[in-house]
C-alpha cells in the first residue's frame, strides 16, 4: 500500500461506536451486502480469500434488507444458513443473479436453484418460511437501519469504523483499508 488510509476519505469513524460481542483480542467485522449488488459480487471472492488469512477476527455477514424488494434474498441467505449449506452456495447465488441473470426472487425459484445444488426443495421452503428465518430477516433490517447502511457492500470494523463503496475505487483497496483498521484496534 502506497498510502495511509485516512478517516473521511477511505473510511468513516462512527459518531456513536457500537458495542462488540467478541472475546478479548478478537476484532469484529460486519459485512452488509446484497446478492443483487454487482459491487458485493465483485467483493465476495476477495473477502473470502482475505478471511482465510485472518486470525482473531470474527466476521459476520448481514444480508441487507434495506427495503422490501431485498427481502427474498435476505430470507434466502438465512434459510441456507439454517440448512448449513450457505458457505457452499454463497458465491453460486451471486453468480446466478449477477452473471446468469436468474434473479432468484420467488421462493419456489430459489428452491429450484437450491435443489440444483443438492438441497431438498421442501426442506428449503420450510426453512425459508420458518419463524427463525423471518426473525433473522427482520433483525437484518434493524441492523441496516441501526448502522445507517445506504450502499453495498459496507463493512463495519470493531464497531468503530465504516467502509462504504464510495470510499474505494477498486475492490482491492477495501482489503487494504480493512488490513489497516485491524492494526488500529490493538
Amino acid at each position: 500500500m502506497d498510502y495511509t488510509p485516512m478517516a473521511g476519505l477511505h473510511f468513516e469513524v462512527l459518531k456513536e461506536p457500537r458495542p462488540v460481542d467478541v472475546p478479548a483480542g478478537t476484532i469484529e467485522i460486519v459485512e452488509f451486502f446484497w446478492y443483487g449488488c454487482p459491487h458485493s459480487y465483485a467483493m465476495a471472492p476477495l473477502v473470502d480469500a482475505w478471511m482465510k488469512r485472518q486470525v482473531n477476527v470474527s466476521f459476520t455477514r448481514v444480508a441487507a434488507n434495506l427495503r422490501d424488494g431485498f427481502l427474498p434474498h435476505t430470507a434466502m441467505f438465512y434459510a441456507l444458513a439454517e440448512l448449513g449449506v450457505l458457505d457452499k452456495l454463497h458465491l453460486e447465488i451471486f453468480r446466478a443473479i449477477n452473471v446468469d441473470r436468474n434473479l432468484l426472487v420467488a421462493p419456489d425459484v430459489q428452491a429450484e436453484f437450491a435443489a440444483a445444488h443438492g438441497v431438498d426443495k421442501d426442506e428449503y421452503l420450510d426453512a425459508y418460511n420458518s419463524s427463525h428465518v423471518q426473525n433473522e430477516s427482520k433483525q437484518a433490517r434493524l441492523k441496516v437501519e441501526s448502522y445507517a447502511i445506504e450502499a453495498f457492500p459496507t463493512y463495519v470494523v470493531h464497531g468503530q469504523w465504516r467502509i462504504k463503496p464510495t470510499h474505494f475505487q477498486l475492490p482491492e483497496n477495501t482489503m487494504e483499508v480493512l488490513d489497516y483498521l485491524l492494526t488500529q484496534t490493538a
